[in-house]
């Protein structure tokens, strides 16, 4: 299999795991504000990242490439999956706990990031 190939399929993965945390946190109390919060993450991400698609970078493997020049997986499906779990695990926190909490995910992030760069290098 074909390096593009293994992208597309690891993105369908992920779109697939995606989908099932979706519904799973979205089962909890309080659905009406987690949606507001989903969506609200997707507009604002789609705004940002036409202007910086349209000035900066491009996504080389992305999700329908005719169709959009954003990577829309992350913009609607990933990005703002992760901020509404952050958002529930430090709904009831203190400032240390969710400090402590963003440096957890911020950390992952990073290192996912690192551990794409480095294959693609």
């Amino acid at each position: 299999m074909g390096r593009k190939k293994k992208e597309i399929a690891f993105l369908h993965a992920l779109l697939v795991l995606s989908i099932g945390t979706l519904s799973v946190i979205m089962k909890r109390e309080s659905k009406k504000d987690w949606l507001f919060a989903y969506f609200f993450n997707g507009i604002t991400n789609i705004a940002l990242d036409k202007l910086v698609t349209k000035n900066f970078i491009t996504y080389p493997t992305r999700m329908l490439p005719k169709i959009f020049n954003i990577h829309i997986l992350y913009d609607i499906v990933l990005y703002p999956t992760v901020t509404v779990i952050y958002n529930q695990m430090t709904n009831k926190n203190r400032l240390a706990a969710i400090l402590y909490k963003v440096c957890f995910f911020k950390w992952k992030m990073v290192g996912l990031g690192i551990i794409r760069f480095s294959a693609s290098a």
